[in-house]
């Protein structure tokens, strides 16, 4: 109880403070009053005002200067006449994901006449993305994955449902606006494409999982091969298993350099001709394993990345990626969010499935007799 009156008066304190910026009563490069002044004012601990002021400067309105006090930003009225939306996604995630997300929502909320205001949060740290969605009261795109979804973020989200959008996971049947893309379309994609190039061994690279075996991606793969023995099936299926703490490029790399060492051996079957990797920040480990099993991608084993982004354009060779399409996602999830500021987003439409596109580019080579011309 106590902590919750306290987050009430740390709201009014900000939203005070806002209101005199927006009036003119404080002006650009005005000084105002100390914490301590501020908790006096307003009948509140230090902490309380502290916490407040601190919002405000993460927010670019104030700034602190030391020695010399608390002052008001330049453009600080002009910005609280826009609607402010926190943009939220992982700080450290190791593959360009989250960066074009940043970039991509950023624009978004621009284009919408907002100001983006964007939040990192940290593998096993959500506080600052937790104090994002139940702390303020900003409307909130969020880029989270499944994983972290188990846990504090997902709760947190649960409870912004009338004010939150969350992108590449759905919770949708809790409530929150969703938005994700179609990935069994885009292995039928991935998969119709190799199967077109004349490829019939196909594998699949995907790090383990709990779960891989319900995954759509692993059954819509698997149902490509309606007449090959289940255990041969699974042979095709490459498993990464990084350590904890440890690189997955590393764990994939090790993964595919000990298959390929299998179908040297002379009394390996067929030889697998092309690869699905499900995850672009294996993609650059794996094709060099292949490199350095003198099987080269695409001249002696071809590669598509299933959600690859526009990075994959600068691998070499260039690789052709299902990609997620993360425009469409930002301009489905601005759409969505603009609803739910407006009132006007009903609660039987929180959904958004985002078809893929197939990028083709240089790393499927084209078979005529489904090996290749060295193969077995």
């Amino acid at each position: 109880m106590t902590q919750s009156v306290s987050i009430a008066k740390y709201k009014s304190i900000r939203a005070s403070i806002e209101r005199d910026i927006r009036s003119g009563r404080y002006v650009s490069a005005q000084r105002l009053p100390t914490e301590k002044e501020m908790a006096e004012a307003f009948g509140v601990s230090y902490m309380t005002a502290r916490r407040a002021v601190t919002e405000l400067v993460e927010a670019d309105l104030l700034e602190r200067r030391p020695g010399a006090g608390i002052f008001v930003r330049s453009l600080s009225s002009a910005k609280l006449t826009m609607q402010r939306v926190s943009v939220i996604c992982r700080s450290d995630d190791t593959g360009s994901l989250s960066r074009r997300f940043q970039n991509l929502a950023t624009k978004e909320c621009e284009s919408c006449g907002w100001r983006p205001h964007v939040v990192h949060y940290q593998n096993d740290y959500y506080r600052s993305a937790e104090r994002a969605l139940l702390d303020a009261i900003d409307p909130a795109i969020a880029l989270v994955s499944e994983h972290d979804l188990y846990g504090p973020l997902g709760n947190a989200l649960r409870k912004a449902a009338d004010r939150a959008v969350l992108v590449g996971s759905r919770l949708d049947e809790d409530g929150v606006a969703s938005v994700m893309a179609d990935d069994a379309l885009g292995m039928h994609m991935a998969m119709d494409y190799l199967k077109s190039a004349g490829h019939e061994q196909i594998a699949l690279v995907a790090c383990k999982s709990p779960h891989l075996r319900e995954h759509c991606e692993f059954v819509i793969w698997k149902s490509y091969f309606p007449d090959i023995a289940e255990s041969e099936l699974f042979d095709r299926l490459i498993v990464i298993t990084p350590p904890a703490f440890e690189s997955v490029s590393d764990a994939a790399y090790y993964a595919v350099s000990n298959r390929l060492k299998r179908d040297a051996l002379p009394d390996s079957p067929e030889r697998i001709t092309a690869l699905v990797v499900m995850a672009e920040d294996m993609v650059h480990a794996v094709m060099t394993a292949c490199r350095h099993a003198a099987q080269p991608v695409p001249q002696q084993v071809s590669l598509v990345c299933h959600g690859g982004g526009s990075e994959m354009a600068y691998a070499h060779p260039p690789v052709t990626s299902v990609d997620a399409n993360l425009e469409q996602h930002l301009k489905a999830a601005t759409g969505m969010l603009a609803g739910l500021i407006a009132g006007t987003l009903p609660s039987s439409d929180r959904f958004r499935l985002i078809s893929p596109r197939l990028v083709e580019r240089e790393s499927v080579l084209r078979l005529t007799t489904g090996v290749y011309t060295n193969g077995k």
